[in-house]
């Protein structure tokens, strides 16, 4: 049990490491530090398969073990990370609503500097929240993500919150392609090949991100639909 303990420490600093990988985005070097955690819960297993056998033969000690060793060979089933992600966007969600609650306050003080820096934390902090969101969505997919009742609540608002931003995103560039392409009809415009071509350029971009963001808002998907998918594919 003492190898148990030690194991145990060295997997704590790893969930710590991971966290700062996820909250950083890093999420190759989280996949990396999650397989060496993986590594030692199959050390784990192998620790407690070896007392189960190795007190099977003795009353007393199977008495008082065995109950435990059952119990902590059930905590090191395989499992996917997708808790680390939970926390990390529960965080995270936190932070955003003391955003708005700021955001806010300065609005009735008319701090206007004040707004605008908020603005600018509240974009960065949602797009961190999205690109944590849509990795969680990958990994939902895999085996043993052993999800509770609770998670699924959370991974469900995140995708309704989600679903309704991207529904804003699209309508704001609609707006702005409508009017770059009325501008483009202008005469001001048709007789300025340079300005034409410019305005081109911009509406062309405008359209490769109308259709990145409705094929990320497709994927979306509340994770009763996900596992029923999952199971017919």
């Amino acid at each position: 049990m003492i190898c148990v303990k030690r194991i145990e420490k060295q997997i704590s600093n790893l969930k710590f490491e991971q966290h700062n990988h996820i909250y950083n985005l890093n999420f190759s070097k989280t996949r990396q530090i999650f397989a060496q955690q993986q590594l030692l819960e199959l050390q784990i297993l192998n620790y407690i398969t070896y007392y189960q056998e190795k007190i099977k033969g003795n009353h007393l000690e199977s008495k008082i073990y065995s109950n435990k060793l059952r119990d902590l060979k059930e905590n090191y089933q395989p499992k996917t990370n997708a808790n680390d992600f939970f926390v990390c966007l529960k965080e995270l969600a936190a932070e955003y609503n003391d955003l708005l609650k700021d955001l806010k306050l300065f609005y009735k003080l008319n701090r206007l500097k004040d707004v605008d820096a908020i603005k600018e934390k509240i974009k960065n902090q949602t797009s961190r929240i999205e690109e944590i969101f849509l990795q969680l969505s990958r990994i939902i997919l895999l085996p043993h993500s052993n999800i509770d009742d609770n998670q699924i609540k959370d991974f469900n608002s995140y995708t309704l919150f989600f679903q309704e931003y991207y529904n804003s995103k699209l309508l704001n560039l609609e707006k702005e392609l409508h009017s770059k392409q009325m501008e483009l009809k202008s005469l001001k415009v048709f007789l300025n090949f340079k300005l034409a071509k410019s305005i081109r350029k911009e509406i062309k971009t405008i359209q490769s991100e109308l259709e990145a963001i409705h094929c990320t808002k497709n994927n979306l998907k509340f994770i009763d639909q996900i596992k029923w998918e999952y199971i017919i594919t």
